[in-house]
């Protein structure tokens, strides 16, 4: 608001009279008063709107009125800025207003100090001392002053150019920062442009100070005032600047820019605030939300303890600002944190017992869970937009973990709770990175593999979605335009897919976790942690499909296992890693049919890559055959791991597969995975080789949709295919056919060749057309004039007209596979596609007995005893 508009009296000496300012100080009040009015103007008020813009922090949509937001012609944008470049030139001229004052005031106290030093020569108060002498010591002392004077006089004049320059400049952010300094602006740069340009906001240490005091009295019952909310606000002006930060930083991981960072008198404020806070609290800041509900137990009441929409508010605000304190990022740091904060992150529970009593993991386990519930009740009000720190979060994250393994299972007292807290925890990406790479030291425990055991093990009730927030950022930053976000979803995928299936014992932790689980009837002993928490098998799902490219490569040579190749961007995993992984995530039925379909999406895009005559049929077939094979030998390992005997695992296969058919299909996923990155070939030539050929499809008419059902109807006869081999009352001989496999040779070269055709009937000039194939092979043409799939040719009625014609069905595609190879010789595609499925059909079979696809329960258990290098374990 600046300096108060009060004219220091005019004072002056015989000797010594220094120059005077020759503003008007009235004048120019009433001048930056006309501007804040015209502010108001503006937005459609009146009255003091210096006090109501710079007074305290508000929305700007609540500064202006609907008359104005209403209005055809309202443009925030522009409102805005007008608002800000007239409210800038008002605080300039306020300043500058202080700027004169202030020389004012210096003037006059020159001339007292001049009067004080002259009369200190007198010998007697009143009469000067010897004339020679006295004359010549005042004409000193006037030739100092005056050169003082000029000094100031020049200081002022050099201030004058500065403000001047403001002007001209208009409102820049350093300008801008200045004047919220000398507290002219206030919060009128917050007011008006909003977090999302990180205007400096006017807060202090000394008013941190004065806040928590304020709010010890609102917590301890006084009514909210407008003290009250002022506080509020400025906790959340300091929380919306974070959340618009944090933000960009989200947008540019590539690296911090420096002006991200929250000005240091903001976190100086928090960190001050914060501090007040824990000393007025009992037992620290942790145990605010239990101090209110103890209040109100004892029968103290909402008239002694902060209630309703206020108590809501304020854990709200409260819980915001301890991540933003919290985050390296802003400025903030661990450190900062109240104590009882931090000792909570750090896994250990409040010393209630005596000094030098210990207690047991367990007891110390059920401590921390008990506090949990009370920090979820702070905590788990934060604003869903902001993160934590990165120590911070990667503490919360593994205590919990680590407490989990001294406790039951299935005891679900605290799973809200630590589900809530973990939501929280897991949304920094580079705490979680931190933790997966082992990067990240807890200060209490120790071995991140060990919380990550607690956090798999534990049956969720919310089937492990808090824990999924750990990895489900994976997917989306490993198709990350930006290379350094990518490279940490390749390192915490690798080491990830290395902590969790390369020791056989941890491995069988996660496979028998124990537990068991009642789904859609069936009874599972000894339960998979994918099939006892849902999300967490999805999650790990997504990691494998965003990484298809690696999951597809061949064995990696000794010397390149569990190692990123930095030119191809490339992990160099086992294939018993792989498989083990994926068994995780095959335990729950959706998934698995998750993984079919997308199997299924990257064997189409390949096929009409070849179809359109790009791509290398020794590349995509190898590497289409190596991952089918894997997620085959996953999902039969997780059959036999789930029974008894051999034959038990077939029936369990089936019914995992009819229930998949009858419950799943008409929900999986779109052909929105081609658009997302699901693809996952990851190869930029492939990607761009798949775009033309998408660009292909849809210029023929050809949707999304229609690439998706073909892919769909075939993962349905892939169920179909299970169920009818290992259906209930299927014979001995029948049953025993069954291996596991959803490949077969003569199938899957009858799929290639109709899909190839589909393509090449679609696009113009491919030496193709529908008619064309209906001339040669009618009956695999649709009534709608597309080529079908398999599926749709093995229905009943079409089989029976191609028995009537003496022809064979896809049972015996002898005379059909002839035809349709003089069709697509046609179209020069016959060894494209010929050695695609032969490439395929050779890496499937070598992958599967490097594996084992065709095992008993007893090779199982010899597979499961190895390491995910394919060797004994290690000692």
């Amino acid at each position: 608001m600046g300096r108060p508009d009060q004219e220091t009296a005019t004072a002056s000496h015989p000797l010594f009279d220094p120059p005077q300012a020759q503003t008007d100080v009235s004048a120019l009040r009433e001048g930056t008063n006309w501007l804040w009015d015209l502010t108001g103007r503006i937005v459609g008020r009146s009255g003091d709107m210096r006090s109501v813009v710079t007074g305290a922090a508000m929305e700007f949509s609540d500064l202006v009125t609907q008359d104005i937001s209403d209005n055809g012609e309202y443009n925030d944008a522009l409102w805005r800025k007008t608002c800000m470049n007239i409210s800038f030139a008002a605080g300039v001229g306020d300043r500058w207003a202080d700027d004169v004052i202030d020389y004012k005031a210096d003037r006059a106290r020159l001339v007292a100090d001049f009067e004080t030093a002259l009369n200190a020569g007198n010998t007697v108060a009143g009469e000067p001392a010897s004339t020679i002498a006295e004359d010549k010591r005042r004409a000193n002392l006037v030739r100092q002053f005056e050169a003082r004077a000029q000094t100031r006089l020049d200081e002022l004049n050099e201030t004058g150019r500065e403000r001047k320059r403001m002007l001209q400049d208009g409102p820049e952010p350093a300008h801008v920062a200045k004047l919220v300094d000398a507290g002219v602006l206030g919060w009128a740069p917050y007011n008006i442009l909003g977090p999302g340009e990180n205007p400096p906001l006017p807060v202090s240490k000394a008013e941190a100070e004065a806040m928590a005091a304020d709010m010890g009295t609102y917590l301890a019952g006084k009514e909210p005032d407008a003290r009250y909310f002022a506080i509020v606000s400025t906790l959340s002006a300091i929380s919306n600047k974070a959340v618009a930060l944090q933000g960009l930083d989200r947008a540019n991981p590539g690296g911090r820019l420096s002006r991200n960072n929250l000005r240091s008198s903001e976190i100086a404020f928090l960190k001050e605030f914060y501090a007040g806070i824990e000393d007025r609290s009992i037992r620290g800041m942790l145990f605010l939300p239990e101090n209110a509900a103890r209040q109100e137990d004892y029968g103290q009441g909402p008239e002694h303890v902060i209630s309703g929409p206020a108590r809501k508010e304020t854990w709200s605000a409260l819980a915001n600002g301890l991540l933003v304190l919290s985050d390296e990022g802003l400025g903030g740091s661990y450190d900062d944190l109240p104590p009882s904060i931090r000792r909570f992150a750090d896994g250990e529970p409040y010393p209630n017992h005596a000094p030098g009593a210990t207690h047991s993991a367990e007891e110390n386990a059920r401590a921390w869970m008990r506090e949990a519930e009370d920090f979820e009740r702070l905590l788990g009000r934060a604003d869903p937009r902001l993160q934590g720190g990165v120590e911070f979060s990667a503490n919360l994250t593994t205590s919990a973990g680590h407490h989990l393994n001294a406790v039951g299972r299935q005891e679900h007292e605290w799973d809200d709770s630590l589900s809530s807290l973990l939501e929280v925890a897991t949304r920094n990406e580079q705490a979680n990175h931190a933790i997966l790479t082992g990067e990240h030291d807890h200060p209490t425990f120790d071995r991140n593999a060990n919380a990550l055991k607690g956090l798999y093990t534990h049956e969720w009730e919310d089937d492990g979605a808090g824990v999924a927030g750990l990895t489900d950022w994976i997917s989306e930053a490993a198709n990350s335009d930006d290379a350094e976000r990518r490279a940490d979803a390749h390192e915490a995928a690798l080491d990830l897919i290395r902590m969790t299936t390369h020791d056989p014992d941890f491995y069988d932790e996660l496979t028998n976790t124990g537990l068991t689980v009642h789904q859609n009837g069936e009874e599972y002993t000894d339960a998979s942690i994918g099939l006892m928490n849902p999300h967490i098998a999805r999650s790990l799902a997504d990691v494998a499909m965003s990484h298809s490219r690696d999951f597809s490569l061949p064995q990696p040579t000794p010397g390149d296992v569990y190692k990123i190749d930095s030119a191809t961007e490339t992990m160099g995993l086992p294939y018993l890693a792989r498989m083990r992984f994926l068994e995780y995530a095959a335990a729950d039925p959706h998934t698995a049919t998750r993984l079919y379909h997308h199997l299924g999406m990257r064997e189409n895009a390949s096929i009409n890559l070849l179809a359109a005559g790009e791509g290398d049929p020794n590349g995509l077939g190898p590497t289409n055959g190596v991952f089918r094979s894997l997620v085959d030998n996953a999902v039969r390992m997780e059959a036999l791991d789930r029974t008894d005997d051999a034959t038990a695992a077939k029936q369990a296969a089936a019914d995992a597969e009819r229930r998949m058919e009858n419950s799943v299909f008409n929900a999986v996923r779109t052909a929105a995975y081609a658009g997302t990155g699901y693809l996952g070939l990851g190869a930029s030539s492939f990607t761009a080789g798949a775009t033309r050929v998408a660009a292909g499809f849809m210029a023929a008419g050809v949707g999304a949709h229609e690439f998706d059902s073909r892919v769909r109807q075939e993962a349905e006869a892939v169920a179909t295919q299970f169920q009818e081999s290992n259906g209930p009352g299927q014979d001995e001989e029948l049953q025993a056919a069954y291996d596991g496999q959803t490949f077969k040779r003569k199938q899957f070269e009858f799929k290639t060749q109709l899909d190839t055709l589909n393509y090449l009937t679609q696009q113009k000039g491919s030496g193709l057309t529908v008619e064309d194939v209906r001339e040669q092979a009618p009956e695999i043409v649709g009534d709608d004039g597309r080529i079908m799939t398999a599926p749709e040719i093995s229905s009943a009625s079409r089989v029976g007209t191609a028995q009537q014609n003496g022809q064979e069905g896809v049972s015996g595609t002898g005379v059909l596979t002839t035809r349709m190879e003089r069709l697509l010789d046609q179209a020069g595609a016959k060894s494209r596609t010929a050695d695609f499925y032969e490439e395929y059909a050779r890496s499937y079979e070598d992958t599967s007995d490097q594996l084992g696809v065709n095992i008993s329960l007893d090779d199982a258990e010899e597979l499961r005893g190895k390491t995910a290098v394919g060797t004994e374990p290690e000692d």
